[in-house]
């Protein structure tokens, strides 16, 4: 989706959000099995590409030159992105509860910084790709994505209503695609 057309489609957009739908939604846009590559697997590339663009689009506002709905689109495409990960890598939310919980304190660091989080979820999503990486690693870089997105949200003023209507652009453009085409994947 180009972004006049994402523009135009959030300013129609509901705030009101359905989990349950939004996941049953992500669930069917799964990539079954592509030739050569596991059920998910391009589903995960194009989570690390919304990573990058999300990177991409932070520095454009830490350069003063972004603009503030396309950080909205992005950080709504990356939150929409940990959902893939954790439905395609089988991780629950008691996962992130507990390993959230376990001796571990909330803070920004490093590893929450938000353009070292996203480039640290792409390196665990490549290397999940590529059989080199544990869960637990993948679990800890989506924790430290999750701190990063409510870092963003919290220093770019950006409230769960324009997440939520990002979020139901991008659904609703899953369900289109899946009704021209069987084989959807998110854009």
């Amino acid at each position: 989706m180009n972004k006049t057309e994402f523009f135009y489609k959030y300013t129609l957009a509901s705030s009101e959000m359905n989990y349950d739908e939004r996941i049953k939604i992500e669930k069917e846009s799964i990539d079954p099995n592509p030739i050569n590559i596991g059920a998910g697997n391009r589903n995960l590339i194009i989570v690390m590409e919304e990573c990058g663009e999300l990177i991409q689009e932070l520095i454009s506002m830490q350069c003063g030159i972004g603009n503030r709905l396309s950080l909205i689109e992005e950080t709504a495409d990356v939150e929409q992105g940990l959902d893939y990960v954790k439905l395609i890598c089988n991780i629950s939310d008691d996962d992130i509860i507990y390993d959230a919980s376990f001796d571990r304190e909330i803070v920004y660091s490093k590893e929450t910084n938000p353009i070292i989080a996203l480039s640290l979820l792409q390196q665990q999503i490549s290397k999940y790709l590529r059989n080199k990486s544990d869960k637990y690693n993948l679990i800890e870089a989506v924790i430290n994505v999750y701190i990063s997105l409510e870092t963003i949200k919290y220093v770019y003023s950006i409230d769960k209503k324009e997440i939520n209507k990002a979020m139901n652009v991008k659904l609703q453009r899953l369900v289109e695609v899946k009704q021209n085409d069987s084989s959807a994947i998110y854009q």
